[in-house]
């Protein structure tokens, strides 16, 4: 993922209770950073949702590029 970059939740995303919200949104990936000391190295994904004010935090598991 980089800045930029348009999302959907991933299925493992749509699974979780915290994401109800996003469910059938769009979001644009307004920045990425490194989350050192988790196993993999994963990226915090922070998103932007259309019709949503807030920018939510997201890890990379969650998110799938729009098509």
């Amino acid at each position: 993922m980089k800045v930029g970059d348009i999302v959907h939740l991933s299925a493992y995303g749509k699974g979780l209770k915290c994401n109800r919200q996003f469910a059938k949104r769009v979001g644009l990936v307004v920045e990425v950073d490194p989350i050192h000391g988790l196993a993999g190295m994963t990226n915090a994904v922070m998103v932007s949702w259309s019709g949503l004010e807030n920018i939510n935090y997201h890890i990379r598991r969650d998110l799938k590029h729009a098509k």
